[in-house]
């Protein structure tokens, strides 16, 4: 024996129950009949949103194209602080393409500046500047240089560099002549290397990252992998975002040598 509660004998279901064609005296509007009208339309509503959240999702696609055009440009982003060098001992160039071998020292918006306060504190919460009895004062003053600005370079072929300048590597390499077991720190903390604009929620490796060699000296290599990704919501316009995926490589020589700074 079923029985329904006053609730579910309101006259409120019946007036929604509107399925039924009633007939007097044949066919009439049920409580039954409204309940099944609300499942059916409770129903609906879920199935039409599971549809727009489906709609909502990133459909993600991965797959390999060539890049023919050599015109193409990208802009990336450095800011770079060297905490034991000058200025004048650093160069930035870039090559257009692989066949080029004259660098474009055309003027670009990459300036090379002193070390700012801020900076200055991010390099001390990273251990990279020296203790204040080892001859050095607390602040950087003459010593230290912040590489900062967006470069352009093509998509095929292009690249850049930071470099020391040709009067440094002299300078070192008549010091190893002369058995002058003194080198040149170019320990450097990476504010910021990007390409493109910013990739949604992902991490930029390239990001806050001190590149020193604890004791002694070594060689830290960086191998990039820079993914080109179209990025697309819906009801907007497609991005064209680049990722980078890195992997590090140390190597350390535990040799006794007096690093000093420039």
């Amino acid at each position: 024996m079923i029985i329904f509660s006053p609730f579910f004998h309101s006259a409120r279901f019946v007036h929604v129950n509107f399925f039924a064609k009633p007939i007097d005296g044949l066919i009439n509007k049920t409580t039954l009949g409204g309940v099944l009208t609300l499942l059916s339309f409770l129903i609906s509503g879920v199935l039409l949103l599971s549809e727009l959240y489906q709609f909502a999702l990133v459909d993600t696609h991965e797959h390999l194209q060539i890049r023919s055009g050599a015109k193409e440009s990208v802009a990336i982003k450095v800011h770079i602080t060297f905490p034991y060098l000058h200025c004048n001992d650093l160069q930035v160039d870039y090559v257009n393409t692989k066949s080029d071998e004259k660098l474009d020292r055309k003027q670009r918006p990459v300036v090379k500046r002193k070390v700012t306060s801020k900076e200055e504190k991010l390099l001390k919460q990273a251990n990279f500047l020296p203790p204040s009895d080892a001859g050095s004062s607390a602040a950087l003053g003459p010593v230290g240089c912040t590489i900062d600005g967006v470069l352009n370079t093509v998509v095929v072929g292009g690249n850049f560099k930071i470099s020391l300048t040709q009067n440094v590597w002299g300078a070192v390499a008549l010091q190893g002549m002369q058995s002058v077991e003194k080198l040149m720190n170019v320990s450097h903390y990476v504010h910021d290397v990007s390409v493109g604009k910013y990739f949604n929620k992902k991490v930029n490796p390239l990001k806050n990252l001190p590149v020193g060699i604890p004791e002694g000296i070594g060689l830290v290599q960086f191998y990039l992998k820079v993914i080109p990704t179209i990025y697309k919501r819906p009801m907007s316009m497609t991005k064209k975002q680049y990722q980078i995926s890195m992997t590090e490589q140390v190597s350390s020589y535990f040799r006794e040598y007096n690093i000093y700074n420039v």
